[in-house]
C-alpha cells in the first residue's frame, strides 16, 4: 500500500488532473507487431494537442493519481458518455476512446520520459508504450540505453505496457547488469509483462541475490510467466527474510498452480509471522487445489 503522503494526494490533486491522466492512461491498445494503421495527418483531431495538453495536466499530479492511471491500462475504463463531466474533461475522454493515435506524438512522449516531474515522465512512458507501434517501440529500446536512469526505468515501463517480443534480450540485459536499482526493478517488472519463458533464469537470480525491492519484482514477474520451473526458486522465496518477497513468492505460487507447491505454502500458512503472508498462501492453495 502506498505510504501516507501518497494516499493525501487522492485528497488534495485536482479533480480535472486526475480525470485527465486516468484517461489518456486509458489509450486503446493495438492488436500488436507493427500495431494498428497510424495516420501521419489528423484531419479531425489535434491528437499533439491532446497529449500536450494531458502532460500539463500530469504536471504535479500526486504519485497515488499516476498508480490509479496505470490501473485504467489493464482496461478497467470507469467513464461512459452518459456521466456528466465538464466538457473540456469530455473532450479528452472521448478522444482517448478511438484509435490511431498520431505518430507526431512520438517524439514528445519520448522526451516526456526526462522530465523532472515523475508523473510527466510515467504517463510519457505509459502513453508511448500504450501506441504498441514500431516507431514507438523503437524509441523505447534507444531510451534502454540512456544515460539517465530515470529514462531507462520510464523506457522499461513503457516496454512492459507495449510488450514487444523485442524487448525481451534488452529487458534482460538490464535485469542483470544496469546499475540504477530502480531500473532492475522496473525490468523486472516488463519480464513478466513480457510472459516469456527465457526471462526465468535470470528472474530466479535476481529472486535469489537482489536487494528486496528487486526480489519482490522478480518474484511477482515468475507469477506472471506461470511456468513450473520457477517454482523451486519461489518455494525458497517463502523464507525470504522480507514480508513482500514471500508475499509475492506464496501469490505466483498461487498463479503457476503446481501442486509440488502445497506442501511448503502449507507450512507458511500455518508459520509465517506476517499476515499478509498468510493470506496470500492461503489464497495460493485455494487456487492450486481448485
Amino acid at each position: 500500500m502506498p505510504p501516507a503522503s501518497y494516499r493525501m494526494g487522492l485528497v488534495t490533486g485536482g479533480f480535472l488532473t486526475a480525470l485527465a491522466i486516468l484517461a489518456m492512461a486509458a489509450l486503446p491498445r493495438g492488436t500488436g507487431g507493427a500495431g494498428p494503421p497510424v495516420s501521419q495527418e489528423r484531419p479531425d483531431t489535434d491528437d499533439l494537442a491532446m497529449v500536450q495538453t494531458v502532460l500539463a495536466e500530469a504536471r504535479g499530479a500526486s504519485p497515488l493519481m499516476c498508480e490509479m492511471a496505470a490501473g485504467t491500462m489493464r482496461g478497467n475504463f470507469w467513464w461512459h458518455n452518459r456521466e456528466p463531466v465538464a466538457d473540456d474533461v469530455r473532450d479528452v475522454l472521448q478522444w482517448v476512446r478511438r484509435d490511431p493515435t498520431d505518430l507526431a506524438v512520438v517524439p514528445v512522449l519520448a522526451e516526456a520520459m526526462s522530465d523532472p516531474d515523475p508523473c510527466v515522465a510515467r504517463t510519457g512512458a505509459r502513453l508511448l508504450g500504450r501506441m504498441e507501434h514500431d516507431r514507438a517501440n523503437d524509441r523505447l529500446l534507444l531510451a534502454l540505453r540512456d544515460t539517465a536512469a530515470q529514462v531507462r526505468e520510464m523506457a522499461a515501463l513503457g516496454l512492459g505496457v507495449a510488450e514487444p517480443d523485442a524487448a525481451l534480450a534488452p529487458l534482460i540485459e538490464v535485469l542483470s547488469g544496469d546499475p540504477g536499482p530502480r531500473v532492475r526493478v522496473m525490468a523486472a517488472w516488463a519480464l513478466g509483462e513480457l510472459e516469456n519463458q527465457e526471462a526465468i533464469e535470470s528472474l530466479a537470480l535476481a529472486l535469489s541475490n537482489g536487494p528486496a525491492p528487486l526480489r519482490r519484482a522478480a518474484a511477482s514477474a515468475l507469477g506472471e510467466i506461470e511456468r513450473p520451473e520457477a517454482v523451486p526458486v519461489l518455494i525458497r522465496a517463502l523464507d525470504d527474510p522480507d514480508a513482500g518477497v514471500r508475499t509475492q513468492a506464496a501469490w505466483a505460487l498461487g498463479e503457476i498452480e503446481d501442486y509440488a507447491a502445497v506442501d511448503a505454502l502449507s507450512r507458511t500458512l500455518l508459520t509465517d509471522q506476517a499476515s499478509e503472508v498468510r493470506v496470500a498462501a492461503a489464497r495460493a492453495l485455494g487456487a492450486i487445489e481448485e
